[in-house]
């Protein structure tokens, strides 16, 4: 019964940034064919306008007034939290999607995944691969506490899966650095707001914090030092 929850709410999980982006789709081609139909009075054009921009002030103010409360929240791991799961879901999501795929051209681990036939041996096994990392990372972040039995229990069951393999401490870095590093480049590239130097100080500290206790050595200390270490990661391959 939960493996059958667990496929359900993955399944949704990824179907709903596509169906937000549909719905979305759908209002403006509606809004659109609506103000341009010649059969449409000037009154029904000039409502759906004015219905239009007053939505559009309406979120805008919602959302400053959601910025103001995260500027009182003082725990990091919280406020990290927080930004993913409320403030921006969807960007954090696909950022995090697509930067996997980043990990993957690296030959030290494309080499380690071809090995496993996760991603080559069936669709169904590339899916349950994907699945299973984001059910040990939702488990690890929605208690709230990187000491919640449950993420406790997620995070040893996350570091004995990856001892069967010789990964290496550089690749290990890599793959911190991607968590850390695209969901503040793609939020500050797509987001309806850039992040504030705290907010991403508070995403450092989260992923610094699971590094450490995955065993992850010479974690970079800083946010700039955990970009250039990127960065240069990536020239080097």
């Amino acid at each position: 019964k939960r493996k059958k929850m667990s496929e359900r709410f993955s399944v949704v999980r990824r179907a709903l940034p596509a169906t937000v982006t549909i719905l979305f789709a759908f209002a403006c081609v509606s809004l659109a064919r609506l103000l341009l139909s010649p059969q449409t009075s000037m009154k029904t054009k000039a409502a759906a306008i004015g219905g239009t921009l007053a939505y559009i002030a309406l979120v805008q103010l919602l959302r400053w007034q959601r910025f103001r409360e995260l500027q009182k929240v003082e725990d990091p791991f919280e406020l990290a939290c927080l930004l993913s799961y409320v403030e921006f879901p969807a960007i954090m999501h696909a950022s995090l999607e697509f930067g996997l795929f980043k990990t993957y051209a690296i030959p030290s681990v494309s080499k380690i995944l071809k090995s496993t036939q996760c991603f080559t041996k069936s669709l169904e096994s590339c899916l349950r691969r994907y699945d299973d990392t984001n059910l040990l990372l939702t488990e690890i972040f929605d208690k709230g506490n990187l000491n919640h039995p449950r993420a406790i229990l997620a995070l040893r069951r996350l570091n004995h899966l990856h001892s069967h393999y010789a990964i290496r401490n550089e690749d290990y870095l890599y793959t911190l650095s991607v968590f850390i590093c695209e969901p503040i480049d793609w939020v500050n590239k797509y987001g309806w707001r850039r992040l504030t130097e705290r907010e991403e100080r508070a995403l450092f500290v989260l992923f610094y914090e699971l590094g450490s206790r995955m065993g992850i050595e010479k974690i970079p200390d800083s946010l700039e030092k955990i970009f250039r270490f990127k960065e240069d990661f990536e020239k080097s391959q």
